[in-house]
């Protein structure tokens, strides 16, 4: 595995990804930012 991986968590605490993202009202509750992305995609694509 890559360090970058390790050194950025995936499933722990919101990061400020899922927070900015919930503040836009993209989803309903925090979440990994794997399905967050998904979720993402398919309600706003950019």
């Amino acid at each position: 595995s890559a360090p970058d991986e390790r050194a950025r968590p995936r499933r722990s605490a919101p990061s400020a990804s899922v927070l900015l993202d919930n503040r836009s009202g993209c989803i309903p509750e925090p979440m990994t930012d794997d399905g967050l992305e998904a979720l993402c995609r398919k309600a706003a694509p950019l």
